[in-house]
């Protein structure tokens, strides 16, 4: 499982690479964050570990030993939505503001269930 995470985790560095190659060569600025893409890069973190790679979570899930109740799966796609909106709007903040936010919210904003490898580490 290590071995496949760390494959995974290589094919989303090289993704997220590309598409700021892309962008710099096409002159965008700010590079776009759209939902599909944050999709795209939930799909290669997790394919061959989770059957949910790559798509919103179907289900209500909980976090064990943890006060924070994950939101609604309907309301996953909206908060990912405004998560790339944020990026958009504050492009100019500082890479460590625009970082911190997104693993912040990506963290609250659970959009899969556990992996197996989750399962496995408690």
């Amino acid at each position: 499982m290590a071995q496949r995470e760390a494959e995974n985790g290589v094919r989303q560095f090289d993704a997220i690479l590309a598409r700021i190659d892309d962008a710099l060569r096409q002159g965008h600025a700010p590079l776009r964050v759209r939902p599909s893409f944050v999709m795209e890069l939930n799909r290669l973190a997790i394919e061959g570990i989770s059957d949910y790679a790559g798509v919103f979570r179907p289900h209500a899930i909980g976090i064990t030993n943890s006060k924070h109740r994950p939101p609604p799966a309907r309301e996953v796609p909206r908060l990912v939505e405004e998560l790339c909106d944020y990026i958009e709007r504050n492009w100019e903040k500082t890479a460590i503001h625009l970082a911190a936010y997104v693993l912040w919210r990506i963290n609250w904003t659970p959009r899969r269930t556990p992996s197996l490898t989750t399962k496995h580490r408690r």
